[in-house]
């Protein structure tokens, strides 16, 4: 909490100029519940501090502001077909497995043990 009760938040940022990148934490007071994780940001004030001859460092910032709006959240999938989540349903199976395998697969009913 700040002097003032705002909480401080810790943010993370990948910090990239074209042909490298860095990861960056600070904290930042208030809330910022407008930063949405891969969300284009300017941060303003950024500084890099140092103390004990540089046993000690840190970023700072005075704020963090979104350049385009919030990605739009990620769409549901649809339903599962009637019956696919029953025993023996095809859900998370290649449905075309058993045609592809000409052998039998040890340890599996018609392999070998």
């Amino acid at each position: 909490m700040t002097e003032d009760g705002q909480p401080v938040m810790v943010v993370n940022l990948l910090a990239m100029d074209g042909t490298d990148s860095t990861k960056i934490k600070f904290n930042l007071p208030g809330e910022q519940r407008h930063l949405v994780p891969g969300q284009p940001v300017r941060v303003e004030g950024l500084c890099y501090g140092m103390a004990k001859d540089g046993d000690v460092r840190w970023w700072s910032a005075s704020a963090v502001v979104p350049l385009t709006a919030a990605p739009a959240q990620a769409v549901p999938a649809p339903p599962a077909p009637s019956g696919a989540d029953t025993a023996g349903g095809t859900r998370g199976r290649n449905p075309l497995a058993s045609a592809r395998h000409s052998s039998p697969v040890p340890g599996e009913p018609g392999g070998e043990s």
